[in-house]
Formats: C-alpha cells, sequence, structure tokens
C-alpha cells in the first residue's frame, strides 16, 4: 500500500484514511484507518487544527465517472429489520411532524416512548406543583428505556427527536434519558452504574420545573437576568433530587450537565474529568437533542449539522471518547437523512453500520437529479466503489 502525507487544504472527499486517527488523549479513535473521507470529516479534520494527513493512494479514474448497477432487489444486510419493497418508498418512510422517519412496526418501542414520555409528563409536573417526586415511577420508567434500547436501538433512535414544542420538555427529558443510555452502554457501563446515568438524564432538568416558566419559553433574546435565573435549573434539580432520597449518584447529572470539558460551564466550573462520566455523556445527550428539536424561539437544525456542531466542539465543550461514541451509535449520517454519492445519486440512510461513513443507504436519484424508479438498497460496507461525498442539508425537489 502506497501512503503520501496531504495537507489539510489538499484534501478531498473521497480519499482514503491511511492510517488511524486519535484524539490529543491518543486513545480515543477519531476516524479509522481506510476511510473513505466525506466533507464532513474533512471540515472536523480542519476544525481540530490537523495540518498533514497520511492518505492511501487508489485510483479515482475508475469511480469519477461510476454510473452505479441497478439490480430490481439489492440484498439488504443480514439481521436488519427493514423488509419493504425497494420501489415503495412511501411505505419505508413516513413524514411525521417534519422529519422523516423508518416505518418500524415495532409496538414494543412505540409503546415505550409514549409511557415514557407520559410519566415524565406527570413526574415533572407533580414537582411544579410542590409534589413529592414519583421515585419509583421515574426507575421503572428508566427499566423500560433500557429494555427497549437493548431490544432494538435502531429503532429507538429512529422516533427520538420527534417533538411537538408544547410538549418539548418532556419529550426532551425522554429522548436525552435514550441517548445517554446508548452512550454509556458502548462506553460499557450496565447494570446498576447504567440505571444511575438513565435515571440522572430523565430527570436531567427537573430543576426547570421551579423556573419562571415565561422565561423558559420566552421567543426572544434573553436578558442577563433571566438567563442567570435559567441557570439555576441545574442546582434546583439537584437539591430536588436530594430532597426526595435520590442518590448523590444520580443528582450530580441534573447538577452539572451544563459543565463543559474547557470548564465554562457552570454552575461549577468543572473541568475535563472533574465532571462526572454521567454528566458528560448527558451533557452531549442534552445539546445533541436540544439542537435536533423545535423550541418556540428556534426551529431545529438537521441531525447531519448538529452532528458536526457537537463533533467541532470535542475536546472543548465534550469529552472526544463520549462524542466519537455518540458518532458510532447515531453516525456522522443519522438514519433519514440524505447523502450525496460521487457518483451524483442522492440516497437516504436507513441504517447504520461499523463504519461511520458506510452505513446502508436507498437510492432516490441519479446524477442528473432523476427520480429512480426501482430505490434500490445498497449496503455501502459491500460496495467499495460507491461512497458518501457529503449530506445533502436541502430536501428532494418534488
Amino acid at each position: 500500500m502506497k501512503t503520501t502525507k496531504v495537507r489539510i487544504d489538499n484534501l478531498k472527499p473521497g480519499m482514503k484514511l491511511a492510517v488511524n486517527l486519535y484524539g490529543p488523549d491518543q486513545r480515543s479513535l477519531l476516524i479509522k484507518e481506510g476511510t473513505i473521507l466525506s466533507k464532513e470529516l474533512i471540515d472536523g479534520l480542519k476544525r481540530r487544527a490537523i495540518d498533514v494527513v497520511p492518505i492511501e493512494e487508489i485510483d479515482m479514474s475508475s469511480t469519477s465517472m461510476l454510473r452505479l448497477p441497478l439490480p430490481p432487489d439489492a440484498k439488504r444486510k443480514e439481521g436488519i429489520l427493514f423488509t419493504y419493497p425497494e420501489s415503495l418508498e412511501e411505505q419505508i418512510f413516513l413524514d411525521y411532524q417534519g422529519k422523516m422517519i423508518l416505518k418500524i412496526d415495532d409496538p414494543v418501542i412505540e409503546s415505550t416512548k409514549k409511557k415514557a414520555v407520559y410519566t415524565a409528563r406527570k413526574i415533572l409536573q407533580d414537582v411544579s406543583k410542590g409534589g413529592k417526586l414519583n421515585v419509583k415511577g421515574a426507575e421503572e420508567t428508566v427499566s423500560q428505556l433500557i429494555y427497549a434500547i437493548s431490544l432494538n436501538k435502531s429503532a429507538f433512535l429512529n422516533i427520538a427527536g420527534v417533538h411537538m414544542v408544547d410538549e418539548y420538555t418532556f419529550v426532551h427529558s425522554v429522548d436525552v434519558a435514550a441517548y445517554t443510555t446508548i452512550i454509556a452502554k458502548e462506553y460499557g457501563l450496565e447494570g446498576d452504574k447504567l440505571q444511575w446515568v438513565c435515571n440522572g438524564a430523565l430527570l436531567h432538568d427537573v430543576g426547570k420545573m421551579l423556573v419562571d416558566q415565561k422565561i423558559l419559553n420566552k421567543p426572544g433574546k434573553l436578558t442577563d437576568e433571566e438567563f442567570n435565573e435559567i441557570k439555576t435549573h441545574s442546582v434546583k434539580g439537584y437539591n430536588i433530587l436530594l430532597e426526595n432520597d435520590i442518590s448523590e449518584d444520580v443528582a450530580v447529572i441534573a447538577k452539572w450537565h451544563h459543565e463543559r470539558y474547557n470548564g465554562s460551564g457552570y454552575p461549577s466550573g468543572l473541568t475535563g474529568e472533574e465532571s462526572p462520566i454521567g454528566a458528560q455523556i448527558a451533557a452531549i445527550a442534552d445539546v445533541y437533542d436540544a439542537l435536533t428539536s423545535n423550541r418556540v424561539y428556534k426551529k431545529a437544525i438537521d441531525s447531519i449539522s448538529a452532528m458536526s456542531i457537537i463533533v467541532s466542539e470535542s475536546d472543548k465543550h465534550f469529552n472526544v471518547e463520549f462524542v466519537s461514541l455518540l458518532q458510532r451509535s447515531i453516525g456522522i449520517y443519522p438514519v433519514g437523512s440524505l447523502v450525496k454519492l460521487n457518483n451524483g445519486f442522492v440516497a437516504r440512510v436507513l441504517e447504520q453500520n461499523e463504519g461511520i461513513v458506510r452505513p446502508i443507504i436507498q437510492l432516490l436519484s441519479d446524477g442528473e437529479g432523476k427520480e429512480l424508479a426501482d430505490k434500490v438498497v445498497l449496503n455501502l460496507m459491500d460496495n467499495n466503489e460507491v461512497f458518501i461525498l457529503e449530506g445533502c442539508r436541502e430536501k428532494l425537489a418534488a
């Protein structure tokens, strides 16, 4: 294998990484050797101020004008649950509150999220009225979430981030708990430790029930005084949990989920590993879900942009290892997002793979923008000639 060192400004989508790239700690794997670089990955390397990247020399001439063969029924990766006919995209994807989600007939996943949101609403509303925290209800909800995610992580990720503005606080609590659980499981937490972390994530915003709701839902810019009032919710949440006999291990997640790796967060300005693992993971989950959610004062951004922001803040605001685990779980190109291939085709991501830039995709249009009659499904892990150049943030033309 011949390699050459390429300056960061000369990197182009389609180049192949010759070595593993690690974070500053030299332990956290950023990008795996052999990965075909996309625009998003190159942008991420630029944000990390990397000067030179070892690239494997490959002959791009055979792929530059590639025209993808379109078999009538491409095989799917074994074990994938999505077994719908390729020609019936409208039966595969649903436009649910403006978010494209896979149609997955999984009653356990659907019912678990609905029950979790109902319980979160009840718990938080009780606190807002001065009542006791339903500790048992929270613990049971967490157990159900962990079980559902263990059954079908992909399906749960698929319906995560689907919000109604007036239900934001309750759905956000459940989705942050789900994202946190997924990252924590990837990290290796299990048993009681996983239960504690998920419970803390579910209750991370309980202190907001004691903050003026007019300030929380203000559509315009906050004054310094109003923002300082909102920042009190982390300590208020911590105190609420301790007053209801929640363990310190759980309560500190509510207290410190706004701390940042470089010490720029609140309320204590903790740096690095001073913040417990659960709080560090919940901080990433909280920001990712907030970015991809509609609020009264802002519109959601697409998942690709949100992931790019999170990655750009790793090692500054977030622990780079946990950001890598988020990427591995959700992918740079999340399920439902549109991507542009090296041959000009546009596809939608159906399912993640071990390679974060080589998911299972469904082809939608050709290099001239013409909609395909037969929307073939391809596993990019099994096709070396086809790769993603970049994510498509715009919607397909009708």
